[in-house]
This record gives structure tokens, C-alpha cells and sequence, in this order.
């Protein structure tokens, strides 16, 4: 497979992908699961820190990347159903994963 590849994205979806897939590590790291996530990693924040910009745009840049790499795989693999994509999706959960 080459990058040609990208040409046939369905760059809409890898938008609202990237997106919602910010938006769901935004909602664990901060409204579900800040205080346990900030005792696991042994930080603390005091009401007056805020975060800069870079703390935000790395992340989205990731989520960015690996929504890029997903979606040529799905193309790579013909992966076009339901189905297909929820198996594809673990397969890459369980890749990182190791």
C-alpha cells in the first residue's frame, strides 16, 4: 500500500473522527476520570494552573494520526461494513495495546 491511498479518504469522516476521538480522551481525562488518572501519575493541580495551548494540540495531532493510519487500513483491507470495522477497530485497540 502507498500514500496514494489518501486521495480515496473519506476525509469528512476522518474529520468528525478525529474529533469525537478528542473529544471522548478529553471527556475521560477530565470529567470522568481526572482526579483517579492525576493520583495514578502522581500530579496535582491546584485551581489557578492552566494548561497551554501545546497541551491541546498534541493530542488532537495524534488523534489526528492515528484516525489517518485507521482509515488507510480500512481502505487497505476493503473494510466497508459495520461489522468489518468494529473487528478492525479491535484488531488496532489490541495492536496497541501490546
Amino acid at each position: 500500500m502507498t500514500f496514494s491511498v489518501l486521495g480515496d479518504v473519506n476525509w469528512l469522516a476522518v474529520v468528525v473522527a478525529t474529533v469525537l476521538y478528542f473529544a471522548l480522551g478529553g471527556l475521560w481525562y477530565t470529567v470522568l476520570f481526572a482526579k483517579p488518572w492525576m493520583q495514578a501519575v502522581g500530579m496535582e493541580q491546584t485551581d489557578d494552573q492552566r494548561g497551554s495551548p501545546v497541551m491541546y494540540l498534541v493530542p488532537l495531532a495524534t488523534c489526528l494520526v492515528s484516525t489517518i493510519a485507521v482509515a488507510m487500513l480500512a481502505y487497505g483491507t476493503g473494510t466497508d461494513t459495520l461489522g468489518e470495522g468494529i473487528v478492525l477497530g479491535l484488531v488496532a485497540v489490541n495492536g496497541l495495546a501490546r
